[in-house]
């Protein structure tokens, strides 16, 4: 039987996931616009929160900003497709 614990397994295949297929489980960290994957480290922070960039960090959009930039996107592609139809 192995030794390893369940945390201890749950912690390398998060680890595992992060490093091959770039999926990280992000946590909010106490400063506002800043993000933390806690197996393996990395930072990424958002530029519609925080004017400030962690040193070695990601920029992407938070939950919140994300889902403002996708109904601002859907809100200017309704005109175009409708245009593209008619033709």
């Amino acid at each position: 039987m192995s030794k390893r614990t369940p945390s201890a397994t749950y912690h390398m295949l998060a680890k595992s996931d992060c490093q091959v297929f770039d999926r990280h489980p992000w946590h909010t960290t106490f400063t506002i616009g800043q993000y933390l994957c806690t197996p393996c480290g990395a930072t990424y922070y958002c530029p519609g929160c925080t004017l400030s960039i962690p040193k070695n960090a990601r920029a992407q959009l938070c939950p919140e900003h994300h889902t403002e930039r996708e109904a601002r996107d859907q809100v200017a592609l309704k005109p175009r497709v409708k245009k593209e139809m008619q033709a």
